[in-house]
């Protein structure tokens, strides 16, 4: 009896730090409350499994959530530049937000070409490096510039990272 009870509440005690760090780590993907106060909100681009992301998606012109913009192709798009990593057999990711406006880079060394094309979407066979070497890898910085240009304010971008064992 006592020894039941006293392993009851031993796992009790143990499963209680587990669950309150659990909670704090989903806390980790609530906006933060600025970003809320803008009337942003939270939205799934691409398929509903693996190559689908969700992301945080700011009011469009008019601050109306119903006028949130990026993915539906409105001129006022707030994603217009797409940094793609890992392309693999799927791009309906990239191919959504192409559809919408943004400009997408994609780039990937495993694969010869993106299973979809689209005007708006450009594809390098090529690795992501601290280093560059010619036609195998580059660098964030010298693909941003590929996208965005040589601005000393260079336009935001979004960064997709979906690299086997480098996912970002």
């Amino acid at each position: 009896g006592s020894q039941a009870l006293l392993r009851q509440a031993s796992l009790e005690v143990d499963q209680k730090p587990w669950a309150d760090r659990l909670l704090k780590a989903l806390r980790l993907f609530d906006p933060p409350r600025e970003a809320l106060d803008l009337g942003g909100k939270k939205v799934r681009v691409g398929p509903r499994g693996d190559g689908g992301y969700v992301i945080w998606v700011a009011p469009g012109p008019g601050g109306k959530p119903s006028e949130i913009s990026g993915i539906s192709g409105s001129s006022g798009s707030m994603i217009r530049h797409v940094l793609s990593y890992g392309v693999d057999t799927n791009v309906d990711f990239e191919y959504e937000l192409a559809v919408g406006g943004a400009k997408v880079s994609m780039f990937d060394h495993t694969v010869e070409a993106p299973p979809k094309r689209h005007p708006n979407m450009t594809f390098n066979q090529e690795a992501l490096a601290s280093t560059s070497v010619r036609d195998v890898c580059g660098t964030l910085e010298e693909h941003s510039r590929q996208l965005l240009g040589n601005s000393s304010n260079p336009p935001s971008a979004l960064l997709k990272m979906d690299v086997e064992g480098a996912e970002y």
